[in-house]
């Protein structure tokens, strides 16, 4: 595990029972409280966040569009400052989902744009909503560079993500 972030991984297998490859010296821990059920990780210039969030799955009952980005809303209203999903504006849907199948797992895989109405940001975020053992997890990543192109940071965090597991 040279070059990762080894006290950030026991956290994270501590704290959330997962893993992912987290770069050393890279990301700054912003976020951790086990009693919330939620973990963040930020790096700047540009701007690109990691969230992973997680309740008793009998509180999330089905994942879908709908339910995921509610939840999501909810987590970065009480956590981060306002931040929301542009579902749809003038007829045009920005963010969506789909059940699919990622490192092994039965997930909803979700994309689309973000936005703060107060600090006048947002951008491209995406990420994977899943079950595991009695628990619902929502795994996000978001990212903001204005005016510039998102397309790598949004590749950057898919690969960081790709490495996601549980270890319970």
């Amino acid at each position: 595990m040279k070059g990762l972030d080894k006290k950030a991984i026991r956290k994270m297998k501590g704290y959330g029972g997962f893993e992912f490859s987290l770069p050393k010296s890279k990301y700054i821990h912003i976020i951790e409280n086990a009693k919330a059920g939620i973990m963040g990780y930020i790096r700047h210039n540009p701007d690109r966040m990691i969230v992973i969030a997680w309740r008793d799955s009998i509180d999330m009952p089905k994942i879908n569009a709908s339910a995921l980005f509610a939840f999501r809303n909810e987590i970065f209203k009480d956590f981060f400052q306002g931040d929301s999903v542009l579902v749809k504006y003038k007829d045009i849907t920005y963010s969506s989902g789909v059940d699919t199948v990622w490192n092994g797992m039965n997930v909803f895989k979700y994309h689309g744009l973000w936005q703060n109405s107060k600090l006048i940001m947002g951008g491209p975020f995406g990420g994977y909503a899943l079950y595991h053992n009695g628990r619902f997890y929502m795994i996000d990543y978001n990212v903001s560079n204005p005016g510039e192109n998102k397309f790598p940071l949004v590749l950057e965090m898919e690969a960081l993500l790709s490495t996601f597991k549980f270890v319970k």
